[in-house]
């Protein structure tokens, strides 16, 4: 069993299709398939049920899928250390955050950050949001970037972004054309909203918002909103969003969306880990530097 083997294992589990865990590892499906194939036999269970429709979980793979983030996690922390020690780097600094995050000033606040602590090695992490805030109390990882939430527990939050939602569409949609829009704009048209905003605050309200001013037959449903950025690339609706994601590109409008709250996105660490402080402290300087306040 080993690392190549667990992460396949892992992302797979998660997503529940090829496809999807091929292009979050930077592999090929039969890649993936391959793998799988060496760890069932190696353990000597079948781990997914798989069809040509579908994949899911055996009953052993549910179980093994517990404990298989932890052998995870400690094989890579043994290397890590590994690693340090060969490279004379006294520790590391476990950085998490999501593959849509506004992190543009990341590679200036790494700069900064090797300048100020050379003796600190961080580790990149990209990271599930529904997981983000779990990743931090359960020690896995020191920084987490992620929306704020009053809802988690006691922990340092640094703020770098406030902006108010806005619309995605096609840019030859007929809205595209607007200063703002607002939910009575949208209301006869497709609509996706998040599954994965369920553990945001901010999210959980503006989704709410949307499902309360929308025609329920119009709503639409997906599971991140990376996701849903590939529904309205495609043309299948439109959606209401953080425009933090930096996920906009040419053929898409972001327009926006009257609001009455605004969303707050910036760095988590908790107190007692003065290097994860430190960090964060850099990150929070450089974008007030910037002027990083969005729309």
């Amino acid at each position: 069993m080993n690392i190549h083997q667990l992460k396949c294992f892992i992302t797979l589990a998660r997503t529940l299709n090829f496809s999807e865990a091929a292009k979050q590892l930077f592999l090929t499906q039969p890649s993936i398939s391959r793998q799988i194939k060496c760890l069932e036999s190696e353990v000597g269970l079948r781990l997914f049920d798989r069809s040509s429709r579908s994949v899911s979980l055996t009953p052993a793979g549910r179980c093994f899928y517990v404990d298989a983030q932890d052998m995870l996690e400690h094989m890579e922390q043994s290397l890590n250390r590994a690693w340090n020690a060969a490279n004379n780097y006294s520790q590391n600094l476990e950085i998490a955050y999501s593959a849509d995050g506004p992190l543009r000033m990341l590679p200036e606040v790494l700069d900064e950050y090797r300048r100020q602590a050379p003796h600190v090695f961080p580790r990149l992490h990209i990271c599930d949001m529904a997981e983000i805030y779990s990743q931090l109390f359960m020690g896995r990882r020191d920084v987490v970037f992620a929306p704020s939430n009053e809802e988690i527990g006691e922990h340092m939050y640094f703020d770098l972004y406030t902006t108010g939602p806005a619309c995605i569409m096609p840019k030859n949609h007929d809205l595209s054309g607007k200063s703002t829009v607002t939910a009575q704009d949208l209301c006869h048209y497709p609509l996706f909203i998040c599954h994965q905003a369920q553990g945001f605050p901010v999210l959980r309200r503006l989704f709410h918002y949307l499902e309360i001013n929308h025609e329920k037959k119009l709503l639409l449903s997906a599971e991140s909103i990376p996701v849903i950025y590939e529904y309205v690339r495609a043309g299948y609706g439109l959606a209401v969003v953080p425009p933090l994601s930096g996920q906009a590109e040419q053929n898409l409008a972001m327009i926006p969306f009257v609001y009455p709250e605004v969303h707050h996105y910036g760095a988590h660490c908790l107190p007692e880990n003065k290097e994860a402080v430190r960090f964060c402290q850099i990150t929070q300087n450089i974008v007030r530097g910037q002027g990083r306040i969005l729309l």
